[in-house]
């Protein structure tokens, strides 16, 4: 469906770029026809046939991009309408009116139930889930589990329809997103790098953040010796959505981008998702080495993180269906255990 709509589109554009230019090719051969008959009998001048010529060049010339605004101007116009609808949209996790101060805490899921706008289905039902500082939590699942909505959940993405999300003694939705963000922050699967330097890539987390932490967090990232040996250090270009960065790299900087904000509980969603088995390893052995002392919940379907977490939250279909440390899962789950076996890769 896609090509042949890509395919009918190129096509009218073309045949509309190509009309123009068969009226152009015919208004100058009708003007040679007609124009240099009557020059030669004199009943045209052969200056005014020259200019008519130019106008007739000059005309088409000024025609010619039509198409393409035409193209552009719709174009833009879906882009209007979309973003139309996005603010037009009512939003999933609205701030309080009389917002509380967070003083941070435990993140605490207590029989939390929610469903997207407009989804009539739960993406969870009923889970209840506690990351404390220093405790770190891996929450499994296959794709469509409900592992991102856990993330949207945790940082007020999302609201939940039932139950409670708790950072300490104080309800989520009694903190403003932004307070509760400084508190719990998330890395998402797919991390923006946009087009700019490294530290202006790093400063989007903090943008008051010092050389010299921006430094810190890289080193923490283990990136620190690859930005060293860049042209201009902090201040090289990334390129388009950082286009030269290979994945690895790509995942490191959202790290160091995680930690500059300092927040006490770290939720990393999918962090090896496009990494091979010996980057990912690595990255895995840097993360829980850069977040120790705070909580950390890795929303994840790669298993090689799970000897070494506290606790392993399993999802299916939105529901817990299995908790507890990675040992007590193998010797009393059988599911768990088959799936370990087949997918297993030691993380050190």
């Amino acid at each position: 469906v896609v090509v042949r709509h890509d395919r009918s589109a190129v096509s009218r554009g073309g045949g509309a770029d190509a009309l123009i230019q068969l009226g152009l090719g015919a208004t100058l051969l009708g003007l040679i026809v007609v124009g240099v008959p009557a020059v030669s009998a004199g009943e045209l001048d052969g200056v005014l046939l020259g200019a008519l010529l130019v106008l007739a060049l000059a005309a088409g010339e000024a025609v010619g991009p039509l198409p393409a605004a035409t193209r552009a101007l719709a174009t833009a116009g879906n882009a209007a309408r979309r973003l139309g609808e996005v603010l037009d949209t009512d939003v999933p996790a609205p701030d309080p009116e009389r917002p509380i101060p967070a003083r941070g805490g435990a993140l605490a899921f207590q029989r939390v139930t929610a469903r997207y706008p407009g989804g009539v289905e739960p993406a969870v039902a009923q889970v209840d889930l506690t990351v404390a500082p220093g405790h770190t939590v891996a929450v499994v699942g296959r794709s469509g589990a409900g592992k991102s909505t856990v993330g949207g959940l945790a940082v007020r993405f999302l609201d939940p329809d039932g139950g409670e999300v708790r950072l300490g003694v104080l309800p989520a939705t009694s903190i403003t997103g932004d307070d509760l963000r400084r508190w719990v922050t998330l890395t998402p699967q797919d991390g923006q790098v946009l087009q700019g330097t490294v530290a202006a890539n790093l400063r989007l987390a903090a943008p008051e953040a010092t050389e010299a932490e921006l430094w810190q967090a890289l080193a923490a990232a283990q990136l620190d010796r690859w930005v060293a040996g860049l042209p201009d250090g902090l201040r090289t270009p990334l390129g388009d959505q950082g286009s030269r960065l290979s994945g690895g790299q790509r995942h490191r900087l959202a790290l160091a981008r995680t930690l500059l904000v300092g927040a006490p509980v770290v939720v990393l969603d999918e962090p090896t998702a496009d990494l091979d088995a010996v980057t990912g390893r690595a990255f895995l052995r840097d993360i829980l080495r850069a977040v120790r002392g705070r909580g950390l919940v890795l929303l994840t379907h790669d298993l090689r993180p799970l000897p070494v977490v506290d606790e392993v939250v399993v999802l299916e279909a939105g529901r817990v269906v299995a908790r507890g440390s990675h040992r007590d899962l193998l010797a009393t789950d059988r599911a768990y255990q088959r799936r370990w076996e087949l997918d297993r890769v030691p993380v050190a």
